[in-house]
């Protein structure tokens, strides 16, 4: 009852009290016409819409529009979104969603130490909003900063059986989710590794451990 009234009534009772009454008047129910979306620059439209919990030709209401509204916000595409109802008629109203989008990207790197590969280190990125599409790619890449610092009589024939002689190390990762396979509350996604690992004492070969594979997921929402 978007056009619904409240209006409060107020019976005194003694010298200095009253009671107040709020009477609720519903008025018509209102239909949705039209949804409007704006702002959304780099996001596809459709990424915006299968989040909404209300449709053209509904029954205009409140709670899921504000269900809508968090849905799209908890995409964490968008800094804010702010929902308006605009009267049509005296029996339809337009919705209009406005959202302000952000950047989403991510960049991160990191550096440890142990006592197989000595000090490590890497980075990555992640695109949670790929191509604008809601999709997420991620790509991660680890390498051994010692590989490669032994003295040798070789390019790869360690003499030093120190400290300094760690095994070589590298991995790259890779994964891509589709959270809306078609435009269906199917979710879709697989990545993939590969390893390369040497053993650092009396080790002849660049890499003697090389290992790479994937794994794929689906979910649905319900």
């Amino acid at each position: 009852y978007f056009y619904f009234q409240i209006n409060p009534i107020y019976t005194p009772v003694g010298l200095d009290s009253l009671d107040i009454h709020f009477e609720i008047v519903e008025n018509q129910i209102v239909y949705v016409r039209k949804i409007h979306i704006k702002g959304n620059e780099k996001t596809h439209e459709n990424v915006i819409r299968r989040e909404l919990r209300v449709y053209p030709g509904d029954l205009f209401s409140r709670k899921k529009l504000m269900d809508s509204y968090r849905d799209i916000f908890m995409l964490n595409f968008f800094e804010n979104v702010i929902p308006d109802v605009i009267p049509v008629s005296d029996n339809e109203i337009d919705i209009q969603l406005e959202v302000f989008e952000k950047s989403t990207g991510q960049a991160n790197f990191s550096m440890g130490y142990n006592g197989a590969y000595g000090f490590t280190g890497g980075g990555g990125f992640e695109f949670p909003n790929f191509r604008g599409r809601g999709q997420t790619l991620s790509i991660s890449y680890q390498r051994g900063l010692n590989a490669g610092s032994n003295s040798s009589s070789g390019p790869f024939y360690p003499q030093n059986y120190g400290s300094q002689n760690r095994a070589a190390y590298q991995s790259f990762t890779v994964s891509f989710t589709e959270p809306w396979l078609f435009d269906t509350p199917n979710l879709v996604g697989g990545s993939y590794f590969y390893t390369e690992r040497g053993q650092g004492q009396g080790n002849y070969l660049p890499f003697d451990i090389q290992q790479h594979g994937g794994s794929l997921r689906w979910g649905r929402r319900f």
